[in-house]
């Protein structure tokens, strides 16, 4: 029997709070969604810390071999960034649907199979996401009253638990299709990804990779392939807030920002992109996104 399902992750390691979030959250969280229907490709896209790297994976390989069907390490010569990384790892994967991942996440207990069934719930759906807690997501997916972590203890991952918990059931079968998705974690039809050819690769390290993705697929299909499942959390960052892969080359990456803003224009026109900031500005707030469906003072 195939595989159901690939779960692909880039990482770039540069300064130990990224390989702690990496061992504490990441590791950990996949494991204990494990299933024998499942491999892992992990690619390290020419990480700095490439020996302490490899020493993390080494220390998780027998827990994440006996938890999934197959586990793939692989390294990049040089630096490839997001898109040309992930691609790699996208044309590697042998399952019917992809997990693309940051490593910056949790996943609490069975949201991975939660966020991968549901493109089976529609013919439609091509491309699912999550609900997350990161304020720079600039989508419907954020949640301003998602706990955000103090520290890598028991009691708050236990925090991010009960809210998935909680958003489970009181979101239960609620979906909604969208114009935009984030892409530090979603689900998706592993042909139908290929045949797009995954993201586009004229976007160097980091940003607007994901959405113009999403711009190509609903130019074709319309909103109808993008849906966020709003029952499923999955926690973006550690303790001290998500992207901490961005913020280890902070001038790098404010450069691509801005380069990347511009190819993003060129392409799909100032007024698209202008768009897509203010609403990123509002969503900074709540507004336009699940955080108005939720009660406000709801805390875990």
């Amino acid at each position: 029997m195939g595989l159901k399902t690939s779960i692909i992750t880039s990482m770039y390691n540069k300064h130990s709070e990224v390989l702690k979030i990496i061992d504490e959250l990441f590791i950990p969280s996949l494991i204990q969604n494990g299933n024998k229907d499942t491999e892992i490709i992990i690619i390290d896209d020419c990480s700095l810390l490439e020996a302490e790297t490899e020493n993390l994976i080494n220390k998780h390989l027998p827990s994440l071999r006996n938890s999934f069907a197959s586990v793939i390490f692989v390294k990049n010569q040089v630096n490839l960034g997001f898109a040309k990384s992930f691609n790699r790892g996208i044309n590697m994967a042998c399952g019917e649907n992809l997990l693309i991942t940051n490593d910056d996440v949790y996943f609490p207990i069975g949201s991975i199979k939660k966020l991968v069934d549901t493109l089976s719930e529609s013919e439609n759906y091509a491309l699912v996401g999550p609900v997350s807690n990161n304020i720079e997501l600039w989508s419907f997916q954020y949640c301003k009253q998602a706990p955000k972590i103090a520290s890598y203890s028991d009691q708050e991952i236990a925090r991010l638990e009960l809210f998935s918990t909680w958003l489970a059931k009181n979101m239960h079968n609620q979906r909604k299709t969208v114009d935009n998705l984030c892409g530090f974690c979603f689900a998706a039809d592993a042909s139908f990804l290929k045949k797009f050819g995954g993201f586009s690769e004229k976007y160097k390290h980091g940003y607007f990779e994901d959405t113009d993705l999403i711009k190509q697929i609903t130019k074709k299909y319309g909103y109808e392939k993008i849906a966020v499942n709003m029952e499923v959390f999955i926690n973006h960052g550690g303790p001290k807030g998500a992207s901490q892969t961005f913020k280890q080359l902070p001038v790098k990456m404010f450069i691509s920002l801005i380069v990347n803003s511009f190819k993003y224009a060129n392409t799909w026109g100032y007024s698209t992109l202008l768009k897509r900031i203010i609403y990123g500005l509002k969503s900074h707030f709540g507004i336009g996104t699940i955080s108005e469906l939720i009660p406000k003072k709801i805390k875990f």
